[in-house]
């Protein structure tokens, strides 16, 4: 080829391009075929470098064997990708084992697109994922938990990218991290409200060693912790290690070691052959194996108090962040040999706005810690790690009969398809000593309640439709404020007409002139609300004088007796209203 053909302009200002015409235009090699046939299956196809999460870099020798197994494993256990060629949109580096081998060789051993991503799972970059998926709908979606998380407000708010991203998509696959039992929640809704049916949310355990695939979950058997069982062609072992059972690996598709490292391989195999991952299991059903298993930690990182004490530090990192879902992004856990546990905690920006959207964009970590009531922060509970599904155990070293002494829920931070949780699904006894104190030091404890937390942190009010009585002025004002900053649009309703408009133009709402001692005044202004903004899904009751009850408990609505006999005709439709909405 001339140079002036080699290398054209790119309409990409400093990017040269080579064209396609250019490549097929270009003669043979003599030596081309040669170079094919001596490529066998232990020829080395790449290099790509890991720390295993922790320790120093090394470079996995990756072989033509390895990762074309790896993708006959991925087709037969995503049975899909027979049916049609895929089409993925995707931004994760082809440095990494699971862009690099997984999305890569998904894409090209089933003929399938793919289209390049540049954005990024972060503010500034999520914008080009969305702008992106606005014009592509993808078979098959992945992405590390950080990636979900950023695109979930643009899913809930755009009904067009909505519709658009689960017009064909067949399931989603995280790796990598955690992904919040919220999120994943969130992304089943939507895709309910989408299509009528959930779309699986997959994952699995691997490494860059395993090329990555190893393990992975059934789409009636995921859920968050759940790993699944190994795909087919694999080889798992499992050894008792302190109490756990630590996982190895051996199969087809695993690293015949490390590039030039002879003593990191060694260490890294046993004497069988297989692969160590340092990662626990736990069966899912220990009278099952079929069941598949649940993640249990990383065998290394977990460490003894002074009292001899075992911690189980990826379960227990999973609990902490799954009760204070969507606040804390990641936490650290420290206390070896200490007389008590302590922890640093990594906060979620964007979940923190979501809690609260008025945050400023700056000095964000600053004012959470200042705004919020110590009373009402979740901290982890003292009595919520013992028994059979404990976090700490001080019998933990004593045998392989232990091995169920651990929560179902677990993280891990490790490289590769690693399924960590941050969700428990049981309950927890209460027979242990408190895991951790307050930020402030107090040494108070609390019982953790992830559902409570949600109830009352993350009511989603979005286009949702309210009523506030009373709302013109004082409590009833400032709660109609709040549930417009929140999305919903908000019916102003009371006797001061004038004030009334004015707070509802303020937040883009709907005055109506409302007298709640009277019964057919407290009808029509259900009415005119319902013509505005639809049927009322939230009612705040701040105009008359009652005692402090429910409104509606399960005996039903509460008795109008309990008003002063003046105000008793100013619930009376409104109860009715709010019991309609109850069933």
């Amino acid at each position: 080829m001339e140079p002036r053909s080699r290398h054209r302009a790119a309409r990409s200002p400093g990017r040269d391009v080579t064209l396609l015409s250019d490549l097929l235009a270009t003669p043979e090699h003599p030596r081309l075929d040669a170079a094919h046939d001596a490529i066998g299956p232990d020829t080395i196809a790449k290099f790509l470098l890991t720390s295993g999460s922790t320790g120093n870099p090394k470079a996995v020798i990756n072989t033509q064997r390895m990762i074309c197994a790896n993708q006959v494993m991925l087709r037969e256990t995503l049975a899909f990708l027979m049916d049609e060629p895929p089409v993925i949109v995707d931004w994760l580096p082809w440095n990494h084992t699971f862009g690099g081998n997984h999305n890569i060789g998904l894409t090209l051993f089933n003929g399938g697109s793919m289209y390049l991503d540049e954005g990024k799972p972060m503010p500034g970059g999520i914008e080009e994922t969305v702008r992106n998926l606005r014009e592509i709908s993808p078979t098959v979606y992945f992405n590390v938990p950080k990636g979900y998380e950023s695109l979930l407000p643009y899913l809930r708010e755009d009904s067009a990218l909505r519709a658009k991203f689960f017009r064909r998509l067949h399931a989603m696959f995280f790796s990598g991290a955690a992904l919040s039992p919220f999120v994943w929640n969130s992304l089943d809704e939507l895709a309910v409200q989408e299509t009528g049916f959930r779309v699986p949310m997959l994952t699995g355990l691997g490494a860059t060693e395993t090329s990555p695939f190893f393990m992975s979950v059934r789409p009636d058997t995921s859920r968050s912790g759940h790993v699944g069982l190994p795909v087919l062609g694999n080889d798992a072992k499992l050894l008792p290690n302190n109490g756990k059972l630590e996982v190895r690996a051996k199969g087809p598709n695993v690293t015949p070691g490390y590039w030039r490292q002879p003593e990191l391989t060694a260490k890294a195999f046993d004497e069988e052959g297989f692969y160590k991952f340092g990662d626990a299991l736990k069966p899912a059903d220990p009278d099952n194996f079929d069941a598949g298993f649940d993640f249990d930690g990383r065998i290394a990182e977990d460490f003894k108090l002074a009292s001899g004490t075992w911690v189980s530090v990826g379960p227990l990192r999973a609990r902490f962040v799954a009760a204070c879902a969507p606040l804390v992004r990641d936490v650290v856990i420290a206390g070896i040999n200490r007389d008590e546990l302590s922890a640093l905690v990594v906060l979620d920006l964007d979940g923190c706005r979501l809690i609260n959207p008025t945050l400023p964009p700056g000095d964000l970590a600053g004012r959470c810690v200042r705004s919020v009531d110590p009373r009402r922060v979740p901290r982890t509970v003292s009595k919520a790690a013992g028994g059979r599904h404990g976090f700490v155990d001080p019998d933990h070293a004593r045998g392989a009969a232990r091995y169920a002494a651990v929560d179902r829920s677990r993280r891990s931070h490790r490289q590769g398809l690693d399924q960590p949780a941050r969700g428990a699904r049981t309950s927890q006894r209460a027979d242990r000593d408190a895991l951790f104190t307050d930020a402030a030091g107090a040494g108070d404890r609390a019982e953790l309640s992830f559902k409570k937390f949600i109830r009352e942190n993350i009511m989603q009010l979005k286009d949702q439709a309210a009523i506030v009585t009373g709302g013109a002025s004082g409590l009833g004002a400032a709660t109609a404020r709040r549930l417009a900053a929140q999305g919903a649009k908000v019916a102003v309703c009371d006797l001061n007409a004038k004030l009334a408009e004015t707070v509802a133009a303020e937040i883009g709402g709907v005055a109506v002139v409302c007298d709640v001692s009277d019964a057919a005044s407290a009808e029509a202004a259900i009415a005119a609300a319902a013509k505005a903004h639809g049927p009322a899904r939230v009612l705040v009751n701040c105009a008359g004088i009652g005692v402090a009850k429910r409104v509606i408990g399960k005996e039903g609505p509460m008795a109008l007796d309990r008003f002063r006999p003046g105000d008793q005709g100013q619930f009376d439709r409104l109860l009715q209203h709010a019991a309609a909405c109850d069933r």
